[in-house]
C-alpha cells in the first residue's frame, strides 16, 4: 500500500474519532439543557451548579466524553457549557444559551 493511503486511513481515524465525541458531547449536553430549563421553569433562573439539577431534573450529571466535567458558566440570565478537548481531542466545544449551537 502506498504511504499516502495509509496516511490516508490514519486522518479519516482521527477524523471519524473527533465526530463521535462532538456527538455524544451535544448528545449529553442536551440531557443538560433539558435539566436547566426545567430547573429554570420551577426556580424562575437557572441554578449556580450543574450538581443542584440532580436528581429531581436528571438522574445524573453526564460527563464529558474524555470523562471530565462539562465546564458551566452562569451570567444572569444565560449560561455556557462547555467539554474541553472534544474536537479531534484538543479542542473545547462551547454552548452558549443564546446562539443555541455547539461551537468548537
Amino acid at each position: 500500500m502506498p504511504w499516502c493511503s495509509q496516511v490516508s486511513y490514519v486522518a479519516l481515524d482521527f477524523y471519524g474519532e473527533g465526530e463521535k465525541y462532538a456527538t455524544m458531547t451535544e448528545s449529553r449536553g442536551m440531557q443538560i439543557i433539558q435539566g436547566l430549563s426545567k430547573h429554570k421553569l420551577d426556580a424562575g433562573s437557572y441554578p449556580d451548579a450543574l450538581a443542584k439539577l440532580t436528581p429531581k431534573y436528571i438522574a445524573a450529571v453526564p460527563a464529558c466524553p474524555a470523562g471530565e466535567p462539562f465546564a458551566y458558566a452562569l451570567a444572569g440570565a444565560e449560561y455556557t457549557l462547555t467539554c474541553q478537548k472534544v474536537a479531534f481531542q484538543v479542542q473545547a466545544l462551547h454552548l452558549r444559551l443564546r446562539s443555541k449551537a455547539w461551537r468548537g
